[in-house]
């Protein structure tokens, strides 16, 4: 039986206007580097906290032998530009861009350790979003992480959608 490996990153994400400072939460799993999928989290600081979601995966059985092979780095690439995109996507709809123009320069993702899962639980006393991507999640690297995260946070708020 395939043994499989969870890779869990925490990012924060440069501050920005009307949104805060998101937090990046990224999963990679496969399974004897064959089948590989991923979960992103993007949690903003607006006033809605709003948590956007992407899992998607990949396979390498039928995968083009002279196209990039898929490995750890290559599903983080696609998980950060989907951060990206999603990212814009939202200010899109939010009309950041009609307020407020452009961003200054693309997202900057920073890498933390896990317990900026934690501080950012306290900070933002809001776990309606951690129990969004508690719910969401297959990882249960994850989901025990979420767990501490909850138990350290009591405080309360709505998230949209």
């Amino acid at each position: 039986m395939a043994q499989r490996t969870d890779i869990v990153e925490v990012y924060r994400v440069q501050p920005i206007l009307g949104f805060g400072v998101p937090l990046l939460i990224t999963v990679i799993s496969h399974e004897d580097c064959k089948a590989w999928s991923s979960e992103l989290f993007l949690l903003f600081g607006d006033p809605e906290r709003t948590v956007v979601d992407f899992p998607f995966s990949f396979s390498s059985t039928g995968w083009p032998a002279d196209a990039a092979p898929i490995d750890e780095a290559f599903v983080r690439s696609e998980l950060f530009q989907q951060a990206h995109w999603r990212t814009a996507q939202l200010m899109e709809e939010r009309g950041y861009f009609e307020k407020y123009g452009p961003l200054p320069s693309p997202l900057v993702f920073e890498a933390h350790e896990e317990r900026a899962l934690y501080v950012y639980s306290v900070q933002t006393q809001c776990h309606a979003g951690l129990i969004a991507v508690r719910r969401k999640t297959k990882s249960a690297r994850l989901q025990g992480l979420l767990d501490i995260a909850l138990k350290l946070n009591t405080g309360s708020c709505s998230i949209a959608g």
